[in-house]
C-alpha cells in the first residue's frame, strides 16, 4: 500500500487531492507522496530565500529530496507530531552528512528552521488527514474527560476498548543474596483513565482497528474464493504467484465496498453518543468529492 494509513485517512473523507496523493485515483505512474510534500515545502523555502534568507538559500543548494520528508509523512496517521518531525529531519540531513556530503550548516539548524515548512505542506498535501485525526482526538477528550475507556466498532462488527488507566509508582525493598534492592513500577488505578494516552492514542489505534478491518475482510473473501496461502502484515499482502491478480481485485474490492458501506467517523460519534450519554462532541468534518470506486481501477493503490 501506498503509505496506507494516509490511504484509509483520504479514504474516510473522499479527499481527491489526498486520494491522488497515495494513488487512490488511476494514473499511469505512482504518486509519490513524499516527493510532493518535498516539492510544496521547496516552493516555501525558495519564497524565503528570495527574501533574502541566507540559510534558505544554503538549504535549496544542499536540496531538499523525498528522504527528508518521507518519514515525516509515514507517521502522520499515527499521530506524529511536529517536534518528531524536527526529529525525522535532522536525522535525515544527518545521514546524508554521514554518507560525506557537506553544508555550511548544522543538521539542528537546518532541522530547526526546515520543520515548519515540512509540517506546513504535510497538511497542504493530506489536508484531510489532519481534519480526520483532529476528529477522531476530539472523541478521544470526550471519553477522557468522563473518565470512561475510549471504544467503538469496526466496520468488521469488532468492538474496541481502548484502555489506558492512571499508573501510580509502588516501590519494593527487598534483600538478595545481602544485597539490599530497591525497585520500582507502575501499577494502573482501578476506574481511571489517562487522559494523555486516551487523546494521543485514539487516532493511531483508530487507523490501525481500520487496516485490520480491511485485512480481515480480505483474507475471508480470498478464503470463499479459493486463496488458502497468506503472507500478510497489515499493509502488505502476499500469496502465491497464481493468485495474485486475484487477490489484488479482491482487496480493492474490499476496501472500497468498506468505506461505501460504512461512515466510520459517524458510527464513532454515534457509539460515543450512546457510551457517554451525552451528544457534546465534535462535528463531523465534510467530505469531500472523491469517488471510491475509482480505487478499483488504480494499479498503484497497492503494487
Amino acid at each position: 500500500g501506498s503509505c496506507n494509513g494516509l490511504q484509509h485517512l483520504s479514504a474516510i473523507l473522499r479527499d481527491e487531492q489526498g486520494g491522488q496523493a497515495v494513488n487512490l485515483i488511476p494514473s499511469s505512474t505512482p504518486s509519490d507522496i513524499y516527493q510532493d510534500v518535498a516539492d510544496a515545502a521547496k516552493l516555501l523555502v525558495e519564497a524565503d530565500a528570495k527574501s533574502g534568507n541566507e540559510l534558505a538559500q544554503q538549504i535549496l543548494d544542499f536540496g531538499i529530496d523525498r528522504k527528508l520528508t518521507k518519514k515525516p509523512v509515514m507517521v502522520v496517521p499515527y499521530s506524529g507530531t511536529q517536534y518528531a518531525c524536527r526529529d525525522y529531519i535532522q536525522g535525515a540531513i544527518q545521514e546524508r552528512f554521514d554518507k560525506g556530503e557537506t553544508a555550511p550548516f548544522s543538521a539542528f539548524d537546518a532541522s530547526i528552521y526546515l520543520n515548519r515548512h515540512v509540517w506546513d505542506s504535510i497538511g497542504t498535501v493530506i489536508s484531510s488527514a489532519r481534519a480526520v485525526m483532529d476528529f477522531i482526538k476530539g472523541i478521544g477528550k470526550a471519553y477522557a474527560d468522563k473518565q470512561v475507556p475510549m471504544e467503538w466498532v469496526t466496520p468488521t462488527n469488532f468492538l474496541v476498548i481502548q484502555d489506558y488507566p492512571d499508573l501510580e509508582s509502588r516501590r519494593i525493598k527487598t534483600i538478595i543474596d545481602g544485597n539490599i534492592i530497591r525497585l520500582s513500577y507502575r501499577e494502573p488505578i482501578d476506574g481511571t483513565v489517562c487522559r494523555g494516552k486516551t487523546i494521543s492514542g485514539s487516532s493511531p489505534n483508530f487507523i490501525h482497528s481500520l487496516d485490520a478491518s480491511a485485512l480481515t475482510r480480505t483474507v475471508n473473501r480470498c478464503l470463499d474464493q479459493g486463496i488458502h496461502n497468506f503472507a500478510m502484515v497489515h499493509d502488505s499482502y502476499g500469496t502465491h504467484c497464481s493468485n495474485v491478480p486475484l487477490m489484488q481485485q479482491i482487496l480493492r474490492e474490499e476496501f472500497v465496498e468498506m468505506y461505501e458501506n460504512n461512515d466510520v467517523l459517524a458510527d464513532l460519534k454515534d457509539h460515543a453518543i450512546t457510551t457517554l450519554g451525552h451528544d457534546e462532541l465534535p462535528e463531523l468534518p465534510k467530505r469531500g468529492a472523491l469517488d471510491l470506486k475509482q480505487v478499483l481501477k488504480s494499479d498503484y493503490f497497492f503494487a
